[in-house]
């Protein structure tokens, strides 16, 4: 059982989506859906370790202050900034 009630179908289409992202991430083939996910964002999580952990769209790397890339038209630098929700 799950701890959030939810359809069969919603559960699949998401496994589905997450599968794909994993697939396309370590394949090497650059897929950018701008504002949503980038592949090349996971590239830079195996080369730097501190960042990019967010899987696949990065609002939490960007919330805790550890997404360096680009998104939405915002450029993030390397390294990442530090915020009160990182320390």
């Amino acid at each position: 059982p799950f701890a959030l009630p939810i359809h069969a179908l919603g559960f699949a289409a998401y496994m589905a989506v997450m599968g794909a992202c994993g697939v396309i991430d370590h394949s090497g083939v650059r897929l950018r859906v701008p504002g949503l996910y980038a592949a090349e964002d996971h590239d830079l999580h195996h080369s730097k370790f501190e960042v990019n952990y967010a899987f696949p769209h990065p609002l939490m790397d960007i919330v805790h202050g550890t997404f360096s890339g680009s998104c939405m038209g915002m450029e993030f630098p390397y390294p990442p900034r530090r915020t009160w929700l990182s320390l």
